[in-house]
C-alpha cells in the first residue's frame, strides 16, 4: 500500500506540473492585446479606461473594487465640518470672555492705582502744609497754605517775587544761530519747509517763503542766546531801533514770542519780566495750551492790555484767525526761539507740527501787511 500511495503522489505531482506548464504555454501563445485610442475618445478618457482595467486586474478573482457610496462620504465630511465650526465658535466665545475678564481686571487695577496715587499726593501736600505751619509758627499760617489763594500780606508778596526771580532753567543752546545772517536764515526756513512738505507746488512754496528782508540782522546784538542773556539782548534790540509803543487797547502786542513748548514759554516769560517794570508784568500774556484753556486766553486778550504775547505757535495762531482778539496793528517784533535745543538735540523748527504752525503765522495776510510797511515795518528776530 505504501508503494501505491507513493506512486499516486508522484503522478499527481506530475499532473499538476503538466497542467501548469500547459497554461503557461497557452499564455505565451496568446497575442497581447494592444489598446488603441479612437478618434472620438479623448486622451483623458483613454488614460482613465486603461487605469480602470489595470485596477480590475489587480483585484483578486477578477472582482472590481467596491466603490464607497459618495453620499455617505459627503455626509460624514459635512458632519465633521459642522463639529469643527461649533468648536471654533465655542473657543471664540471663551476667548472673548477671557479678554473681557482681563480688561475688567486691568481697569479695576488702574482705578485702584490711580486712587492710591491720589491718596499719596494728598498726604504729601498735607505733610508739606503741616511743616510750613510748624516753621512759620502755628495756626495763623494755615490759611496761607491753601493752594491757589492769592498773596495778601507783604511777606507773601515778597515770597512770590522771589519765586519769579528764581534761577532760570537753562537748556543747551546752538551758538551757530547767532552767527547766521538774514539770507542764511531765510534759506534755512526754506530747507525745513521743503523737507517736511515735499509735495508742495511752486505756488504753495512761494506763499510760505520768508524773504531775507523780513528778518532782522542781529550781528551787532549780544551773541549770548541763553535765557540769562535775554534781558540784555532785548534791551540792545530796543535801544538800537526804537522802544515800541504800548497800546492801552486790549489785545495789541508790539512783541510776539514764539517758543517750541509751554515750559520754554514760561521760562522765556520769566526772563522777559526781569527787563520790564513791575507795572507791565500783567501785560505779558501767556498763550499756550498747558493749564490755560483757549476760551480763557481769548477773554484775557479781549479785556486786558497786552504788550507782550508769549506762547506756542498753535495757540498764537488760534487767537489770530477768524477775527480773533489778538490784533497785529501794533506789531513790531516777532521773536522766534530757535537757539534752544531739547533733550534730543533738535530746535523748534525741526519738528513738523511746530514748523507748520509757525509758517501759518508768518504767512497770515495781517502779518504780511506789517512786514510790507514802508515805515516802521515789523521784523522777525531769531533768538
Amino acid at each position: 500500500m505504501d508503494d501505491d500511495f507513493d506512486g499516486a503522489e508522484v503522478i499527481v505531482g506530475q499532473e499538476v506540473k503538466t497542467t501548469a506548464s500547459a497554461t503557461k504555454d497557452k499564455k505565451q501563445q496568446q497575442p497581447k492585446k494592444i489598446e488603441v485610442m479612437s478618434k472620438k475618445e479623448g486622451k483623458a478618457a483613454f488614460e482613465a479606461r486603461i487605469a480602470a482595467k489595470k485596477n480590475q486586474k489587480q483585484q483578486p478573482n477578477g472582482k472590481k473594487a467596491p466603490k464607497k457610496p459618495e453620499g455617505k462620504k459627503d455626509d460624514k465630511q459635512a458632519e465633521k465640518k459642522d463639529v469643527k465650526k461649533d468648536d471654533e465658535k465655542v473657543e471664540k466665545k471663551d476667548d472673548k470672555k477671557d479678554d473681557e475678564k482681563d480688561a475688567k481686571a486691568d481697569t479695576e487695577a488702574n482705578a485702584k492705582a490711580a486712587e492710591e496715587a491720589s491718596k499719596r499726593k494728598r498726604k504729601r501736600e498735607a505733610d508739606k502744609a503741616r511743616k510750613r505751619m510748624k516753621v512759620d509758627g502755628g495756626e495763623e499760617k494755615k490759611k496761607e497754605s491753601i493752594p491757589g489763594k492769592q498773596p495778601t500780606t507783604p511777606k507773601q508778596k515778597q515770597k512770590k517775587q522771589k519765586e519769579k526771580r528764581a534761577p532760570l532753567q537753562e537748556d543747551p543752546v546752538n551758538e551757530n544761530i547767532a552767527q547766521m545772517n538774514p539770507t542764511l536764515l531765510s534759506d534755512y526756513f526754506g530747507q525745513q519747509i521743503r523737507k517736511f512738505d515735499k509735495d508742495l507746488s511752486s505756488v504753495e512754496l512761494e506763499e510760505r517763503y520768508i524773504p531775507a528782508r523780513y528778518i532782522y540782522d542781529t550781528e551787532k546784538l549780544p551773541k549770548d542766546r541763553s535765557l540769562k542773556g535775554l534781558p540784555d539782548f532785548l534791551k540792545a534790540l530796543y535801544t538800537e531801533t526804537s522802544q515800541p509803543k504800548n497800546m492801552k487797547t486790549p489785545g495789541h502786542p508790539h512783541t510776539i514770542v514764539i517758543t517750541g513748548a509751554a515750559i520754554r514759554a514760561v521760562e522765556f516769560r520769566r526772563g522777559l519780566l526781569q527787563m520790564i517794570p513791575d507795572k507791565q508784568h500783567s501785560a505779558c500774556t501767556k498763550l499756550f495750551s498747558k493749564h490755560i484753556k483757549l476760551q480763557d486766553a481769548l477773554e484775557q486778550l479781549g479785556k486786558y492790555q497786552s504788550n507782550y504775547a508769549i506762547g506756542t505757535p498753535k495757540r498764537i495762531h488760534d487767537c489770530m484767525i477768524n477775527d480773533g482778539p489778538l490784533k497785529m496793528d501794533n506789531l513790531k517784533w516777532i521773536i522766534i526761539d530757535l537757539s534752544r535745543l531739547d533733550a534730543k538735540g533738535f530746535n523748534a523748527l525741526e519738528y513738523p507740527d511746530i514748523l507748520k504752525d509757525t509758517v501759518n503765522i508768518l504767512k497770515e495776510p495781517k502779518i504780511r501787511e506789517q512786514f510790507e510797511k514802508e515805515h516802521g515795518a515789523a521784523k522777525i528776530v531769531i533768538y
